[in-house]
């Protein structure tokens, strides 16, 4: 199983790195707007949201943080305080979050599976603090190029519930009942 997802994470991250600039922005824009157009910004007014900075070809969440501050939402971002022992902190524009307060996490990952199967980097941080909060809304804005039929997933590994690709939405089976 490590093996194959290992061969995976590596074929997906240079696939990403593989895009030039303007393809990773346009492709990025591309599934912001599906989401933007899918989803009522409403359903985050007042909420804490957890975004993420990209990295390596990750999709760029710019505009929708825009959207998200413009619509009352509270956004955070991770910050890693502990290498060893796998820690994060979630800081704000004024404050910090206990990861338990989040009532949406927007994840990275490197491939995603037809259930909310999900790989990220390997290191296991998003899984432990997904962990931390069952309730969030876990919400993954991915490449089409980074679905895999076959992924395989461990014990620790935590499911998300709603993918957006630049041509799908996957309403994964634990959303409807975390939806308001």
């Amino acid at each position: 199983m490590k093996d194959f997802n290992d061969a995976i994470r590596r074929k997906n991250i240079a696939k990403r790195l593989s895009l030039s600039t303007q393809e990773s922005f346009q492709l990025s824009l591309k599934i912001c707007q599906h989401f933007l157009s899918a989803v009522d910004l409403s359903l985050f007014t007042k909420k804490n949201v957890a975004l993420y900075r990209s990295i390596k070809g990750e999709v760029d969440l710019s505009l929708l943080q825009e959207k998200l501050l413009a619509s009352g939402a509270r956004c955070f971002f991770p910050e890693i305080t502990s290498k060893e022992k796998k820690e994060m902190i979630f800081i704000g524009q004024k404050n910090i979050i206990e990861p338990e307060s989040l009532d949406f996490f927007f994840v990275p990952a490197v491939a995603f599976g037809p259930s909310g199967e999900r790989i990220g980097w390997g290191h296991g941080y998003y899984d432990r603090y997904l962990k931390l909060n069952p309730s969030a809304i876990r919400i993954l804005f991915a490449y089409d190029f980074q679905y895999s039929q076959e992924l395989t997933q461990n014990s620790w590994d935590e499911p998300l519930d709603w993918i957006f690709t630049e041509t799908r939405e996957i309403q994964c089976p634990n959303l409807e009942s975390k939806l308001p």
